[in-house]
């Protein structure tokens, strides 16, 4: 089983972990019924295995988890009965929002009205109140039964099912303006045996002059006519709900939930989503691809075929087996697919969420909507004419190189989203390239034309243009060369700028103020204090980065007086590439108590359980500190504290001095919002100072504690003060919102093969922390370096063969920088002896 884990690893990075990836997964239902708690949790889980959409169930058994007026006026509830007083819904909007996770409003039940158990004769409220909305099947029933129960359906045919279908979407688009998008599920038949009801039967014959239906069978000179009469029944639903939620929000992602190819070949669920795609009726398609290994490569390329290159194909999986799971969403990942879509959360304890994030979702991923990178190799949206080479290189590892005059690249991406977008493209670093590319950008009617000199600024996004563009439009980047030199075609991107927003913020003492945007912004305009305003008046005096992250800055203001709430309000900033951001209006409290929480070992917020000595010393906070004797885990001191402001804290203890041994390896148990985290930490070296335990999240109302244990290999166990201290969200922003140099490049390792030592060279742009790992065939780790800190600059990695023995290795170069971000670089060497 390693063995093949390792391979996957491998095989992940060679998709490329900057190109944008939807990650979603289908949340089962008692993520919501167990309030938000619950759903906080979920959503730290899925954005700590790097994921980056759910989709929650607001439509099933009759009735939704939102208040809904278009579901009361049809005759079912207002609201599921166990949600009354809450809206589930938008509490997962802000909680997922948080961090990072798209939602999308997914509607399970679709045209299925009712379950009612094994009873038949219960159709449920709103067909109770429209008896004439229920599909009929060919023997007259009014509901389907299988091995799950009995279930009711409504008539896609009828007039006013089709309405309430479009108005219930439209209901859920205008009242969640920020839902991020709706998913359709079971916009079909149950089976071709529906629906035979006096409305559909009345109704295919007046528009077609045919037969009535009841006298309709397969092999009928008219099976095919009234087939393709229901499927187009279902495809006026679809037109009908996404032209209503596109029209109230334009910038909202509609998706559909499609039975698998097999299904549509056969035509036993009359749902076309083929036609959907081809006729511009859906954004994404969600293939449910529910099947085995060996049918799934079949399966998955028979749906991208059907699926119009210009829908976003997110591949439903079907969470059987962990080992499956991998196998397709690899096989998925590299064949095309936009990204992935699990069924279903219930599935995914910690272990399976840790095994996705290490083995197929190693890094964060921007959504394909969002932020579309379109490379040479991606065939649905590139073309060349005239005369190309193609090279190892460049972007996703190819890119096409011309020295032909009348040699032409074009690069179209569709729109699926409204809104304004930044346009860039990228190119390897070679000599001979032009020094006039030109970039003719054509939407919107209008053309716009920029020259890039390719001998400078590769291997980065270099901007090309902003501008609005609509859901349905089609940028085209054309690319031709107007010099001499060769011209190079790799990659270009386009990203739709969001509206800027502060994900956190908080005053830390009496003259600062901090801020966390979501998205880079702009330095010169970032840091002039004229863009900060502070009512009641307090001069911002001065305003800095925090470390090296673009999106978060730190306000040196004039006194603030606590208690006092104060306004900020926050203009004319930029975002990395110069377009100006909406203004902001922050209201905030300075609160000393809130930002710091010290708690020492004569607090009451602190016990003890052993026998722990007492030592006066003035090095320590208070006059004194605890200790005691290295020991089996069985005693223990620890520290709580009540938590009144949600947000992220640094926990820290203050080691104090002593001539005492103190321990190497104390261990400590920190309670935070999402379960307990270990640390084990070496006192001696922080003797004198206060150490880090960490970065966690906290919620107001519950409380935080830290236990240290006795358990120790040697020495005393120091006990003194602990402090909370409120820090920024430190969570890295996802690649849509900054933008993608590369930082750190990695060279190839000489000699290679080696037998005594060899060298991997590192080139870096920025500091960071590295790591240098290696595997056997197998996949066993055989060595892991510390993590090393190395400054921007040349750098060489020392590998030693001394306790291997000959054969093939695999390394792995792990880069961590101070913003959070992460990244790896995979190499192959051998030793021989």
């Amino acid at each position: 089983m390693k063995k093949t884990l390792f391979i996957l690893l491998i095989f992940s990075q060679l998709i490329g972990a900057q190109m944008p990836q939807a990650r979603g997964v289908w949340l089962s239902r008692d993520v919501i019924e167990g309030g938000v708690d619950l759903i906080e949790s979920t959503c730290h889980k899925l954005a700590q295995a790097n994921f980056n959409r759910i989709f929650v169930n607001v439509y099933y058994l009759g009735a939704t988890i939102y208040p809904s007026d278009v579901l009361q006026q049809a005759g079912g509830p207002r609201q599921h009965i166990q949600f009354a007083g809450r809206d589930p819904l938008a509490e997962t909007i802000e909680i997922a929002h948080r961090w990072n996770l798209e939602v999308i409003a997914w509607f399970e039940y679709g045209l299925m009205s009712h379950y009612s158990g094994n009873d038949t004769s219960d159709s449920g409220p709103i067909l109770t109140a429209h008896p004439d909305w229920e599909a009929v099947d060919n023997q007259s029933r009014h509901y389907q039964q299988n091995q799950w129960g009995v279930f009711h359906w409504m008539d896609a045919a009828h007039p006013e099912v089709k309405q309430f279908m479009e108005d219930l979407f439209a209901e859920i688009a205008a009242r969640y303006p920020q839902l991020d998008g709706v998913e359709t599920d079971r916009i079909r038949y149950p089976s071709t045996d529906f629906s035979y009801s006096a409305v559909s039967r009345q109704r295919y014959q007046q528009q077609t002059g045919g037969t009535d239906p009841l006298y309709i069978y397969p092999g009928h000179a008219e099976w095919a006519q009234w087939t393709a009469w229901r499927e187009s029944q279902i495809n006026q639903i679809a037109r009908r709900i996404y032209q209503a939620v596109k029209a109230l929000q334009p910038d909202m992602l509609v998706s559909a939930a499609v039975a698998p190819p097999y299904m549509l070949l056969s035509g036993s669920k009359l749902q076309r989503w083929d036609v959907w795609s081809d006729s511009g009726y859906v954004d994404a398609l969600e293939h449910m691809l529910y099947l085995n290994d060996s049918d799934f490569p079949n399966q998955f390329e028979l749906a991208r075929q059907k699926t119009n290159p210009h829908v976003l194909l997110y591949a439903g999986i079907d969470f059987n087996t962990l080992q499956s799971a991998l196998f397709q969403i690899n096989y998925a990942l590299t064949h095309q697919a936009d990204g992935v879509t699990i069924w279903y959360y219930k599935d995914l304890n910690d272990e399976v969420l840790q095994t996705l994030r290490d083995e197929v979702f190693k890094t964060k991923a921007a959504l394909p909507h969002q932020d579309l990178i379109i490379d040479d190799g991606a065939s649905r949206f590139f073309t060349a004419t005239g005369a190309w080479d193609k090279y190892s290189g460049g972007f996703n590892d190819s890119y096409l190189l011309s020295a032909d005059p009348a040699a032409q690249a074009v690069f179209d991406a569709p729109v699926w989203l409204s809104g304004h977008y930044a346009l860039f493209a990228r190119w390897p670093a070679q000599s001979d390239l032009t020094e006039q590319a030109l970039w003719r950008i054509e939407a919107n009617d209008s053309a716009h034309s920029v020259t890039i000199n390719q001998q400078k600024d590769a291997n980065r996004w270099v901007f090309l243009h902003a501008d609005s563009f609509s859901y349905g439009s089609t940028v085209r980047l054309q690319l031709t060369n107007s010099a001499n030199g060769k011209l190079a075609a790799d990659a270009v991107r386009l990203l739709r700028q969001k509206p800027l927003k502060a994900i956190d913020y908080f005053a830390p003492d009496s003259v600062h103020l901090n801020l966390k945007f979501n998205q880079w912004i702009d330095s010169a305009a970032a840091l002039s204090p004229a863009n900060y305003n502070i009512q009641p008046q307090v001069e911002v005096i001065n305003v800095a980065f925090v470390g090296q992250d673009r999106s978060a800055v730190n306000l040196q203001t004039a006194p603030l007086t606590p208690g006092q709430n104060y306004q900020l309000q926050i203009s004319a900033l930029k975002d990395y590439v110069g377009i100006p951001l909406n203004d902001l209006t922050l209201s905030f409290t300075f609160d000393p108590q809130l930002s710091e929480i010290v708690i020492d070992n004569a607090s009451d917020t602190f016990t003890t359980y052993g026998q722990w000595q007492t030592v006066a010393d003035s090095c320590a906070i208070n006059g004194d500190w605890l200790y005691i004797q290295a020991g089996s885990g069985a005693r223990f001191a620890q520290w709580w504290s009540p938590i009144q402001q949600d947000g992220y804290y640094r926990v820290q203890v203050f080691i104090p001095c002593s001539d005492l041994t103190l321990t190497s390896d104390a261990h400590y148990a920190i309670l935070h919002n999402f379960g307990s985290s270990s640390v084990i930490l070496s006192q001696q070296q922080a003797v004198g100072n206060w150490a880090d335990l960490g970065t966690y999240y906290l919620k107001a109302g519950q409380t935080a504690s830290v236990k240290l244990s006795d358990e120790a290999s040697a020495g005393v166990i120091a006990a003194d003060a602990l402090r909370f201290k409120r820090t920024l969200n430190p969570t890295a922003l996802p690649l849509s919102n900054r933008p993608l140099p590369d930082d750190f490049t990695v060279g190839a390792n000489y000699p290679n093969p080696f037998n005594n030592q060899t060298l991997i060279p590192l080139h870096l742009t920025l500091p960071a922390k590295v790591r240098l790992e290696l595997f056997d065939v197998r996949g066993r780790r055989v060595f892991s370096s510390a993590e090393r800190v190395f400054h921007a600059g040349e750098h060489r990695l020392t590998l030693k063969a001394e306790q291997l023995s000959s054969g093939i290795y695999f390394f792995v170069v792990r880069f961590r920088t101070a913003d959070h971000r992460q990244k790896a670089h995979y190499g192959k060497v051998m030793v021989l002896k």
